[in-house]
């Protein structure tokens, strides 16, 4: 479920980006967009990476990419009404999310509001995420040319670091 939602917060940072496509183009970005949206409605991790891998062709054909560098994307996110409905939600199922500049990394950093029983699963799971992570990463890193990369950090409750992954 965390992973899940991890996800769903940057596809609506991704979503800003539709208004800045042409005709056409714009009209699949939006088709795109919609199948986006549920592919998240639906729950499964395969559909959601297949339909943001779609989302980010159709971004890219519609010229709907920016070339910033982390520290402007962070702040274009982080204003956004979509970040702050995400943060709520977050936060509400044990959660916390910032979105820094770490060199011209986008880094989100996540950490757990409640104490983690088995740490060991946790990280088990996280492992298990990878796939899904690089590849929203990629697709990050298609729409905004400007960034060298994508960190995912995710913190237990005291801060210590469960996991870092880097793409």
């Amino acid at each position: 479920m965390k992973k899940l939602l991890a996800l769903l917060m940057v596809l609506c940072m991704i979503f800003s980006l539709t208004a800045c496509a042409q005709s056409e183009a714009k009209k699949e970005l939006a088709d795109a967009e919609s199948q986006l949206k549920d592919a998240a409605d639906s729950g499964d991790l395969d559909d959601l990476t297949g339909a943001l891998d779609d989302y980010t062709d159709k971004a890219e054909d519609a010229g709907a990419t920016t070339s910033m560098d982390a520290k402007k994307v962070v702040d274009f996110l982080v204003n956004s009404d979509e970040w702050k409905t995400q943060m709520e939600s977050m936060k509400e199922q044990g959660q916390s999310c910032v979105l820094e500049a770490r060199d011209n990394y986008l880094t989100y950093v996540y950490q757990y509001s409640f104490d983690i029983n088995d740490l060991n699963t946790v990280k088990a799971n996280l492992d298990a995420s990878k796939d899904s992570l690089k590849s929203l990463a990629d697709s990050l890193t298609r729409v905004y040319t400007g960034i060298d990369g994508v960190i995912f950090e995710y913190r237990a409750k005291d801060g210590s670091v469960i996991g870092t992954y880097t793409f």
